[in-house]
C-alpha cells in the first residue's frame, strides 16, 4: 500500500515508457473522482517527478513515465504520462 487509498499493483516496462498501475481501494468511479485526479493528483505527480533525479534521469535517455488508476471496481480512471517535455 501507498497509502490507505492507494495500492500499487504492478509496475511494467516496455520499450521507452515505464508505468505504475494503481488501485484506489476505497473509491468508485466518478465524475468528481476523475476531476479530481486530472486537476490535482496529476499537477502533483508532475512537479514531484520532475524533481526527482531517477524519474529525470529516465526522462534524459527517453523514457517516459505513466501512472494508470483504476478504482475499486478494476475500473480505468486515467492514464497520466510524464516525458522530459513535462518538466519545463
Amino acid at each position: 500500500m501507498v497509502d490507505q487509498y492507494t495500492r500499487l499493483d504492478e509496475v511494467v516496462a516496455s520499450d521507452h515508457l515505464l508505468e505504475k498501475r494503481y488501485t484506489l481501494v476505497t473509491l468508485a468511479e466518478s465524475d468528481a473522482l476523475h476531476d479530481q485526479l486530472t486537476n490535482q493528483l496529476f499537477p502533483s505527480l508532475i512537479a514531484e517527478s520532475c524533481k526527482n533525479k531517477q524519474s529525470l534521469n529516465l526522462y534524459s535517455n527517453g523514457v517516459a513515465e505513466a501512472f494508470t488508476y483504476s478504482d475499486m471496481n478494476k475500473k480505468h480512471l486515467a492514464t497520466f504520462r510524464i516525458d522530459k517535455n513535462s518538466c519545463k
